[in-house]
C-alpha cells in the first residue's frame, strides 16, 4: 500500500532544507533530503537515514506508535566511531539525495498493526563544502534536528525476536569481560581484561566524586553534564551506579563483529540482554589505562551505558569539544549521551 505524504520543512538559522519520507511497500520506505537553500550544505551522515547498511540500522531514527500504543523495539546498533571523509555529504543548492530503508532491519514490531511513524533524529550540519579542506572537525558542525512528515505502514507479520532478547545466562555472576574465541589469545585478551578492570575502577571513581543528595556543581560534573539540577544529577549518579554493576558482571567481548568498520571503536545492540560488546579496529589503537582521554576503558563504559537495562544512553554527539558544548548548551541531552560518560570517567576527577 502506498500513502500520500506531505513534505515537512524546518529552518536552520532561517535557512531551510526539506526532508520527507514515503511508504513504498509495507515496511519499505523512501527518504528524501533536499537542500532548498542557495548555498551548499554539508552534514555528517551519522544518526541520519543515509548512514545505512542493508543488514542493520546504525541509529534509532524513527518514532512509532500504533492504535493500541504498541511501540517497536530498536534492534539496530549504537557504535562509537571516528569520522572519515566518507562520513560527510555535501548537497549543492536544490540538490536532492534519496535512500531506501527496510524498517525491519532496525526495529522489531510487537504486533500485526498499522503503525504511524516519523523521522526524528539529530545530525551535525554546517553550511558550505568540505571538498579540498581535508577531514573536517566535528566541532565545526552544529547539531540540528532532522524531522519529517508522518507516514503509516502496515505490518502484516510479527517476525521472530532476536536471540539476545532472551535472559542473560550470566546475569548476577561477577566476572567482567569474557573475550570470545575470535579474540587473539594473547595481546587482545590481555588488553580486554585490563580495560575491563580499569573501566570498573574509573566508573567507581566517577561515582565517588559525586556525593549523593542534591546536585553539587563540581568542576567535573559541570564540564561534562552542565548546570546543576537535582533530576539530572540523579540521572548521572544512577547511570554510573548501573554501569558499575553491568561492568562487574560477566559479559562477552567479540573481536570480529560483522558490523565493524575501519573507523569504529566498538558497538552494541542496546536491546541485547546478554551485553555483548563488539570491539573494532579503533579500539586497539587507543590506550588501555585510566586517566587518559579517549581510552579502551572509556569505550567500554560508553558502550555499557547504551544498554536499555543499564542507562539507555544514545549517541547525541561525539568528541570532547562537542560533548563539552552539549553540556553547556543542552545539559538534558548531555546526561543521556554516551560519549559524555566516556570522557567524564576518562578525566579521573
Amino acid at each position: 500500500m502506498r500513502y500520500s505524504v506531505l513534505l515537512f520543512v524546518f529552518f536552520i538559522a532561517s535557512q531551510a532544507w526539506e526532508v520527507s519520507i514515503e511508504s513504498i511497500a509495507e515496511t519499505k520506505i523512501g527518504v528524501n533530503v533536499v537542500n532548498t537553500y542557495d548555498q551548499p550544505i554539508t552534514f555528517c551522515v551519522w544518526d541520519s537515514p543515509l548512514d545505512k547498511s542493508d543488514d542493520v540500522f546504525r541509529a534509532d531514527l524513527f518514532t512509532f506508535v500504533d492504535a493500541n500504543g504498541n511501540v517497536p523495539t530498536y534492534i539496530g546498533i549504537f557504535e562509537r566511531k571516528v569520522p572519515t571523509l566518507g562520513s560527510f555529504i555535501t548537497l549543492q543548492p536544490h540538490q536532492k539525495v534519496q535512500t531506501f530503508l527496510d524498517l525491519t532491519k532496525g526495529y522489531w514490531f510487537p504486533a500485526v498493526a498499522e503503525y504511524k511513524f516519523a523521522l526524528n533524529t539529530m545530525v551535525l550540519l554546517r553550511f558550505g563544502e568540505v571538498d579540498g579542506e581535508g577531514l573536517p572537525a566535528l566541532s565545526t558542525f552544529d547539531l540540528q534536528p532532522m524531522t519529517s512528515n508522518s507516514v503509516k505502514v502496515q505490518v502484516s507479520k510479527v517476525l521472530p525476536t532476536p536471540y539476545w532478547f532472551q535472559s542473560n545466562s550470566s546475569e548476577g555472576l561477577l566476572g567482567g569481560p569474557s573475550p570470545r574465541a575470535n579474540c587473539n589469545s594473547g595481546t587482545q585478551v590481555n588488553q580486554i581484561n585490563q580495560a575491563g578492570s580499569n573501566a570498573i575502577s574509573a566508573t567507581q571513581r566517577g561515582l565517588s566524586y559525586l556525593p549523593s543528595g542534591s546536585c553539587q556543581a563540581k568542576t567535573g560534573y559541570v564540564t561534562w553534564f552542565g548546570a546543576c539540577a537535582d533530576t539530572r544529577y540523579s540521572t548521572v549518579r544512577n547511570c554510573l551506579s548501573s554501569t558499575i554493576t553491568s561492568l562487574q558482571k560477566t559479559y562477552p567481548v567479540d573481536c570480529a563483529g560483522p558490523s565493524c568498520t575501519s573507523n569504529t571503536y566498538a558497538y552494541v545492540y542496546p536491546a541485547d540482554s546478554t551485553h555483548v560488546v563488539y570491539v573494532c579496529p579503533v579500539f586497539w589503537r587507543v590506550p588501555t589505562g585510566n586517566c587518559i582521554m579517549d581510552s579502551q576503558p572509556g569505550t567500554l563504559i560508553h558502550e555499557h551505558t547504551h544498554f536499555n537495562d543499564v542507562c539507555g544512553t544514545r549517541d547525541v554527539t561525539y568528541g570532547q569539544t562537542n560533548c563539552k558544548n552539549l553540556a553547556s548548551s543542552n545539559p538534558g541531552s548531555a546526561v543521556t549521551n554516551a560519549d559524555n560518560y566516556c570522557f567524564y570517567t576518562d578525566s579521573c576527577y
